[in-house]
């Protein structure tokens, strides 16, 4: 009886909250990081003399496995402040090999360029990742190499040439082994690359749920509750002594 009342008590408590999803943050920063660049952070990227435009990427190795769902957060770190709210396409692909600059295709697009992210100008502070995108579609990353594309830089900050030396990067050197390196001014994103460099690449970070949706809160049992479930306790066993004496008395009858 008391087996039979332990057990069930046991779940109860496992299942009288809301279901429980378990964040997964992925951070993927230099191990010796600079400050400087202004792609994509800091400039439209129409200028005719130094566009990054239609295409740029970073390309990473070595990243963890992660599922984003919409609902969850991409972000990047600036280590200064722009002069513009950013805004644009953001894609996301496997790479083919670890390490390799070729996409694994289809490209997801994560974010759209109507969104202003989180802290959309930035801050001076190196290894918060302030700017905080909203993820839009689902995308499932094995593990590996990362291209993260953006492109299609919407109105105004299409307009804005500022080029504010705002990025926190890295280069392929960097000790933490992620950073493959960037391509930019690319007409399509697809390699090969029209101007590609080693350099210069910016982190990022990744804040999954797992699961579609809105994130789901772990809910607590309040005192009260703590309370109810002390006092169902309390009346199963009282009522399982209350049973076991009355086959005694009717046994000995």
């Amino acid at each position: 009886m008391r087996k039979g009342l332990f057990a069930a008590l046991l779940t109860f408590f496992i299942f009288s909250g809301t279901a429980l999803t378990l964040a997964q943050e992925i951070t993927v920063t230099p191990d010796e990081p600079e400050v400087g660049n202004c792609f994509p952070f800091g400039d439209g990227g129409s200028d005719s003399g130094d566009p990054w435009l239609p295409y740029m990427g970073f390309i990473y190795q070595n990243i963890p496995p992660f599922t984003l769902a919409p609902g969850d957060t991409l972000a990047f770190d600036l280590g200064a402040v722009n002069g513009a709210d950013v805004q644009f396409d953001i894609e996301l692909a496997a790479t083919t090999s670890n390490g390799g600059t070729t996409p694994a295709l289809p490209f997801t697009k994560v974010v759209s360029n109507t969104q202003i992210p989180l802290n959309p100008n930035g801050n001076t502070i190196v290894g918060d990742f302030e700017m905080q995108f909203t993820v839009e579609a689902p995308f499932d990353f094995p593990g590996g190499g990362l291209i993260i594309r953006f492109s299609n830089s919407g109105s105004p900050y299409i307009n804005y040439l500022g080029c504010d030396q705002v990025l926190v990067r890295a280069d392929s050197s960097d000790p933490s082994g992620y950073f493959v390196g960037r391509f930019y001014a690319d007409a399509d994103g697809l390699p090969p690359y029209e101007e590609f460099n080693p350099d210069t690449v910016g982190g990022f970070r990744v804040v999954a749920t797992g699961t579609p949706g809105p994130p789901v809160v772990e809910q607590i049992p309040t005192m009260s509750e703590w309370g109810m479930m002390a006092a169902a306790a309390g009346f199963g066993l009282a009522g399982a002594i209350y049973l076991a004496r009355k086959r005694r008395v009717n046994s000995a009858a």
